[in-house]
């Protein structure tokens, strides 16, 4: 009867133990959100600009927003995983900004302020 109840046992502690693998699994598929606001240098929202998630492993762009006309900005259904972060104004010309690395966890919201860093002449 104990060899039983410890057979018992160890069949319950496995299925907890295949539950929780299987719930950790599933959240791997969860996409995260990556908002915040792109400011200039005197802390002033810039908007209309164009924001891309680069996959880092692919080179491919994988997510595009624009800024409102504050800065804003909200890009959802974001796997998971790790990105370039670039920004580019109308023409399609790049930004220089203080972010470049986004790294995104399963069902994470990510806030980030960037930066415009000056230009170069």
């Amino acid at each position: 009867m104990g060899r039983l109840c410890g057979l018992a046992v160890l069949a319950v502690a496995l299925v907890v133990l295949a539950s929780t693998a299987c719930e950790k699994l599933r959240n791997l598929d969860i996409p995260g959100i990556v908002q915040g606001q792109v400011l200039n240098e005197a802390g002033q929202g810039q908007g209309y600009l164009s924001l891309r998630l680069i996959d880092e492993a692919t080179g491919k762009e994988e997510y595009r927003e624009t800024t409102e006309d504050t800065g804003s900005f909200l890009i959802d259904k974001v796997k998971a995983g790790k990105y370039l972060l670039k920004v580019y104004q109308m023409g399609e010309r790049e930004v220089a900004t203080d972010a470049k690395e986004v790294r995104m966890r399963p069902g994470k919201t990510l806030q980030l302020v960037i930066i415009l860093l000056p230009a170069k002449t």
